[in-house]
């Protein structure tokens, strides 16, 4: 298959509304599906592996072409790997991506939506500089947004403030703590009984 053509079946997956797929929009971005988590572990792991490998760099010059590479190190793993410490083995490599990306100015030439998947692993990241940049760029989005896109771009921006405030409060995602085998103190334990403290 054409390399081009496998980087725009991520990108079309993860922003069309495509019948033949079991979830688009908000359902796919923000929901949890057994049905979707299934799709894409059968759809895209083996893409996932192969640019762990070190394949298709060639995407990387093109801003469609990086926006893919994140999805599938960003969002992929946490559907192929829900709930398992796998799912956050890509983060470093999809924040490296993004910040290269943004020096050589492709997140500007993407769509407003298109940006805030480009942007979100900066969200996931346990660092609070990256938390920090996080929101700048979020509210600097929601700014440039308009209509339906600005309510998403909104609420994109409640969220990335609200990873922030965990991160520098605990240092870490309270949540990720059994996933990852780490011990949670008791301020951790009394926070994850708290309404909104997963993601």
């Amino acid at each position: 298959m054409d390399n081009r053509n496998e980087f725009q079946r991520v990108v079309s997956f993860w922003f069309d509304n495509i019948s033949s797929q079991p979830a688009s929009g908000r359902a796919l971005w923000w929901g949890k599906s057994d049905e979707v988590d299934a799709f894409v572990t059968d759809q895209f792991s083996e893409i996932l592996n192969s640019l762990n490998r070190g394949a298709h760099r060639e995407w990387l010059e093109l801003p469609l072409g990086r926006l893919a590479f994140i999805l599938c190190f960003d969002q992929f793993p946490r559907h192929i790997y829900r709930d398992c410490a796998a799912a956050f083995d890509f983060d470093a490599n999809a924040r490296e991506l993004v910040k290269e990306g943004m020096s050589l100015a492709q997140d500007t030439a993407l769509s407003v939506m298109q940006r805030v998947f480009f942007y979100m692993p900066l969200m996931h990241s346990e660092t609070l500089a990256d938390q920090q940049l996080s929101v700048e760029l979020f509210q600097r989005l929601a700014e440039e947004a308009v209509g339906e896109e600005k309510v998403q771009v909104l609420a994109s921006v409640e969220s990335a403030i609200r990873h922030h405030d965990i991160i520098a409060r605990f240092g870490r995602f309270p949540h990720r703590n059994a996933a990852l085998g780490r011990c949670s103190s008791q301020q951790e334990k009394m926070f994850l009984t708290q309404p909104g403290s997963s993601f």
